[in-house]
């Protein structure tokens, strides 16, 4: 069925509260970091949204990248996240971020402020309420002791971790939920910089254990993946960082390239699936999907009503295919170019199910990221993926796809693009096409 086409502008806007639109602008945001949480001698020179969650009554999260500088010239990006909610809960949560041995370090950011005229909660990154530890991962002192620990196979090093020549960066962070950090390890005996690893931290340590076993299959079965060594504690892994380059722009109108990822996404779904990692169920699929319908419906009546009835016509599952090994977040982004050979990065939502599961994960992110260009480099994918002997069922490709722009649905406003409402109805367009509600 076609959704009735919804009127241009804002009748259809769930009126937010003034806190949840204040923490929504980067203006407001920027005015209080300064205010509040720069320390003597810095300041802001940047910042931007880069992660936003809501869920109504309950308030929400935004997490801005923030760039400050000391007037004398060093500079540093860190986080800082702005919580909306209840006045009580945001008191509550002050109080459990209350710890005097901040006090004494010497931090660009402080640690938190509650602003009593916006009731706004903000916090420093690596305050986090679902990763308590973030902030002893971010530190060569606490990995040296892990490291020391942990049974790796294989090891690290056989020496101790130089804590001081011994460096940690962040490469990406969604608060509450996991932290990828890169650590450039120097040990005794051996250069600075000689190793590099990857440490993946996960609010859910069940979130940690699959790109482990994932990996190791991998290995065992000789395709190309990262390095993994296994868990430094349970909600903490660790693998040898990867060398290449992230899959160009320009790849998206590059047959051969596209090609050659089809080709290489058939080698990974030809790897026996592990036994302990979690088998991907329709029916959980489908409430995913409806999930974030519901999210879109608590910003935007009409959008999310739009969202809900494509879900509604998605509710026949296709019969269920052959179990693979599944990469279960494959986007461009995730793609490694190293000369003749591609890898794949980002093992932590590895499960076994639907190889159309993947592809159709990948057809949505490239449209979401690329609009009609997509279409070609799809086919390409696709045909790479039949080359290297990958079998695909049309109708369950189809019904992934359209799950998968369904879980994309409520992207545009957890980016805080000022455009939103534009870009998500320009993505429900695309779902009618493919799912033919």
């Amino acid at each position: 069925m076609s959704a009735v086409p919804l009127p241009r502008g804002d009748e259809h806007a769930v009126p937010l509260g003034r806190a949840v639109e204040d923490s929504r602008s980067p203006r407001m945001v920027r005015r209080l970091v300064q205010r509040h949480l720069v320390s003597e001698g810095w300041e802001v020179r940047g910042l931007a949204p880069v992660y936003s969650r809501y869920k109504g009554v309950d308030g929400g999260l935004v997490t801005y990248r923030v760039d400050v500088a000391q007037r004398r010239g060093e500079a540093r990006t860190s986080f800082v996240s702005v919580r909306t909610g209840p006045p009580s809960r945001l008191e509550s949560q002050a109080e459990r971020f209350r710890d005097p041995s901040w006090a004494k370090r010497a931090l660009p950011l402080q640690p938190f402020h509650l602003d009593a005229d916006t009731q706004l909660l903000l916090y420093a990154f690596p305050l986090d309420r679902g990763m308590r530890d973030l902030h002893r991962a971010l530190r060569p002192k606490w990995i040296g002791r892990w490291l020391a620990e942990a049974p790796l196979s294989p090891p690290a090093s056989t020496t101790p971790l130089l804590h001081r020549k011994s460096t940690v960066t962040v490469l990406s962070y969604r608060p509450e939920r996991r932290a990828v950090l890169r650590l450039d390890a120097a040990f005794e005996g051996r250069a600075f910089g000689s190793d590099s690893f990857v440490l993946r931290m996960h609010a859910d340590p069940r979130r940690a254990r699959p790109a482990v076993v994932a990996g190791a299959a991998l290995q065992v079965a000789g395709v190309a993946a990262p390095a993994t060594l296994g868990m430094l504690r349970p909600d903490l892994s660790i693998e040898r960082h990867c060398t290449g380059t992230p899959l160009p722009a320009t790849s998206i109108d590059n047959d051969v390239l596209m090609r050659a990822v089809g080709r290489h996404l058939a080698r990974v779904h030809a790897v026996v699936p592990p036994t302990t990692l979690e088998v991907l169920d329709h029916s959980e699929l489908h409430l995913r999907a409806l999930r974030c319908a519901q999210d879109l419906a608590r910003v935007h009546v009409g959008l999310g009503a739009w969202a809900e009835r494509c879900a509604m016509a998605l509710l026949p599952a296709p019969p269920v295919g052959p179990r693979v090994l599944l990469h279960g977040d494959l986007h461009p982004g995730q793609v490694l170019v190293e000369g003749p050979r591609l890898l794949f990065v980002d093992w932590d939502r590895s499960c076994a199910g639907d190889p159309e599961y993947d592809l159709g994960v990948l057809a949505a992110h490239l449209f979401h990221g690329y609009g009609r260009r997509a279409e070609r480099a799809f086919q390409a994918v696709t045909r790479g993926y039949r080359d290297g002997g990958g079998l695909l069922d049309e109708p369950r490709l189809h019904w992934h796809q359209a799950h998968a722009l369904l879980r994309l649905v409520d992207t545009p406003h957890r980016s805080v693009r000022p455009d939103w409402p534009e870009r998500t109805e320009w993505i429900l367009t695309r779902l009618e096409e493919v799912a033919r509600c």
